[in-house]
């Protein structure tokens, strides 16, 4: 289901003005792949309406949602910040629970998984606008359950409520929608 414009705008303002320009910023980075910071922010918009949390378990961490169960290494290299807080603690690591990791190196992190599905992708045949929906569905269901569902002929098959990659680009519009009416939170490119 979709979030309306005003909760939208309530996520985004809420992460705040250098977060939202930080995603914007290492979604430039490096050669295009068609994932933006738009992209990037409603991402973490569906698995945490942007905030540092962790779930019931405490096995996925973070705005991103990162798992433990696959990405422990990371986790526990990243100092940790307290649930609902931005700043790492000394002593901690977002592998801890009650602990998520600080949002930069977890954008970039959730940015590298997504750059290696649209590669993966592009090497299995995967073509057009299907390309950056399996890199969206992948985060979600992995590579396996993303391209299982591209070749029944719905990517979203294998993802949590059908519909990941789908919800993710909707919402990418609003997100986008609301930088082009904030120009200030909107970063401009040479």
């Amino acid at each position: 289901m979709a979030l309306s414009e005003a909760a939208v705008a309530k996520a985004l303002t809420r992460l705040g003005h250098y977060r939202v320009t930080t995603a914007q910023y290492v979604a430039l980075e490096g050669p295009p792949d068609d994932i933006s910071g738009s992209l990037l922010l409603a991402l973490g918009l569906r698995e945490s309406l942007l905030q540092n949390i962790n779930n019931k378990a405490q096995s996925d961490k973070g705005c991103f949602q990162i798992t433990e169960r696959y990405h422990g290494a990371f986790l526990r290299s990243e100092p940790g910040c307290p649930e609902g807080t931005w700043i790492g603690v000394p002593d901690h690591s977002a592998f801890e629970d009650g602990y998520c990791p600080r949002f930069t190196p977890a954008l970039h992190y959730a940015l590298s998984m997504l750059q290696q599905a649209r590669m993966y992708a592009l090497r299995n045949g995967v073509t057009g606008d299907d390309v950056i929906r399996f890199a969206i569905a992948s985060y979600n269901a992995g590579l396996g359950g993303a391209i299982e569902g591209y070749r029944a002929g719905d990517i979203d098959l294998k993802t949590t409520g059908g519909d990941y990659s789908a919800w993710v680009i909707e919402h990418r519009t609003l997100i986008n929608r609301w930088l082009n009416d904030h120009p200030n939170w909107k970063i401009t490119t040479l």
